[in-house]
């Protein structure tokens, strides 16, 4: 069996555990952002132009697409009832332009020389992919048009038979988000300077019309935003942080594994080749290179804006962010592997590469896919049972987070019980200790969905209360570490 068939082979396979994962993951419990953005999208048709803006620190796009996917649903649905986890489904939208890249990869063999499969299992090789195609915010859909305009310049189309695909899927992007807009603009700066290199006036006048069309879009869709102060206040829990880019390597490591592995080999294959004069020169007029620097040049371009702003201004690198520059990586490394696919002595290093990667796919991708960010539905059927109908219970509450309006809906797609809900801030010992006393059947007591502060909150009251609190971290969330999710009661002997 060579190459081609053994990558296809685990390209099948890994398929099949995605399709897997997504039936299985349709119906997980939905995270705040994704409440949050559904709320969103149910107001959208109550707001007023400002508001529409405002109202949150991401372009409006994405909402009035959900507000558009909740009209569908309704026609579908009995009356104004219909299941909110159908909304999942918009993201299906994203395999068009993957689709779309896929048959220019094919179509443009000729400009450009990478494995198909190879691209196709690393792209679906990752959190950005198996996670996202799932969650119900902009991302997917940023993965997915990022991937068609990279492909577009990749295949140098950009100016020419592809002009009018790579602007409306620019425009799309940069609506959806402002790193949307920055990758585009990151592609089109580079076809600038090269452009303007090349002496090629047409195309470079092309380039300054498109960059004039996505700054309006900049201007109409993000200044509202910019110059809201409450707004701009929602970005402070971002920091300069390491952690952003340990979360990247790790949703994007089995491409980057071959980027390093076959660059790797290639260079050792090479190395006593590569400082020949002549090959130097060839080297910088070959395909590859070429390839390279339309890959490399917007990403690092990308990352020099934002990390730029992040350091001067504000900061805003996310590893949810960078889902734009994940597309680079994918196509990079299958234009490396096809230096070292239809060599047989090679058959070991992709057999030991595909195992490895369907590893990672099923125990680390495949369980993020099924599980959710913060399980809120545990939280809150544990919280909101009869036991404790009219006791009242305690909120963990960050400003930051604007969860309180959401409350009722969020308890109303759980529970059909109802609790009076105050925040944390407020608990008074002695007022509970009357209230404990009409039901002693209820044990929950407090309760999180984002479990930033809460331990410290806790401590604090503990402290001063004198008081003894047992906290339940709910199941089944993606990242063990983050807590997402509690629930916690006083010891009653510490309301005695």
């Amino acid at each position: 069996m060579n190459n081609n068939k053994i990558i296809k082979f685990f390209l099948v396979i890994n398929l099949l555990i995605f399709i897997s994962g997504y039936f299985i993951g349709f119906k997980k419990p939905f995270w705040i952002d994704e409440i949050v953005s559904i709320n969103y999208g149910s107001d959208f048709s109550f707001l007023s132009l400002n508001e529409i803006f405002t109202q949150d620190p991401h372009s409006p796009f994405f909402y009035f697409l959900l507000f558009l996917g909740q009209k569908i649903l309704e026609v579908f649905s009995d009356g104004d009832t219909f299941n909110l986890y159908y909304l999942r489904l918009i993201n299906i939208l994203g395999f068009i332009p993957i689709y779309y890249s896929y048959l220019l990869i094919k179509r443009k063999s000729d400009r450009i020389n990478l494995d198909i499969n190879i691209f196709i299992l690393l792209l679906i090789s990752s959190n950005y992919f198996f996670h996202y195609v799932l969650d119900l915010r902009m991302y997917f859909l940023l993965l997915s048009f990022s991937l068609l305009v990279n492909v577009i310049n990749l295949i140098d189309t950009v100016e020419n038979e592809n002009k009018i695909i790579f602007l409306l899927s620019s425009i799309f992007l940069s609506m959806l988000h402002v790193y949307g807009l920055t990758i585009s603009m990151s592609i089109l700066v580079f076809r600038l300077i090269k452009n303007t290199y090349l002496k090629d006036t047409k195309k470079r006048n092309l380039n300054v019309i498109f960059i004039i069309a996505l700054l309006s879009i900049f201007v109409f869709f993000y200044f509202p935003s910019i110059f809201n102060d409450e707004n701009m206040k929602m970005f402070r829990w971002i920091k300069n942080s390491l952690w952003y880019y340990r979360i990247f390597i790790e949703w994007t490591f089995p491409t980057l594994v071959l980027i390093f592995s076959a660059g790797t080999v290639l260079f050792i294959n090479f190395k006593k080749k590569i400082f020949i004069k002549e090959n130097i020169k060839e080297f910088f007029q070959s395909n590859f290179f070429h390839e390279t620097i339309s890959l490399a040049a917007p990403a690092i371009i990308l990352m020099m804006v934002v990390l730029t702003i992040s350091f001067l201004f504000i900061p805003i690198v996310h590893y949810r962010n960078l889902i734009v520059i994940y597309p680079n990586l994918v196509l990079f490394a299958s234009i490396l592997s096809i230096f070292l696919i239809d060599s047989k002595k090679y058959k070991i290093f992709f057999s030991i590469f595909l195992i490895f990667v369907t590893l990672i796919n099923i125990n680390f991708y495949f369980k993020n896919m099924i599980k959710t960010h913060e399980n809120i539905e545990w939280v809150v059927k544990k919280t909101f049972t009869k036991n404790c109908a009219y006791i009242p219970v305690y909120f963990n509450d960050n400003s930051s987070d604007k969860l309180s309006p959401l409350l009722d809906d969020i308890i109303n797609m759980y529970s059909k019980y109802k609790r009076p809900i105050l925040s944390l801030t407020e608990l008074n010992v002695n007022k509970y200790k009357e209230i404990e006393k009409i039901n002693k059947f209820c044990k929950i007591h407090i309760f999180s969905f984002h479990t930033r502060n809460f331990e410290k909150n806790l401590d604090y009251l503990t402290n001063k209360n004198n008081l003894k609190v047992k906290i339940i971290y709910a199941p089944n969330v993606m990242i063990k570490s983050s807590k997402a999710g509690a629930i916690g009661y006083l010891n009653q002997e510490s309301l005695k």
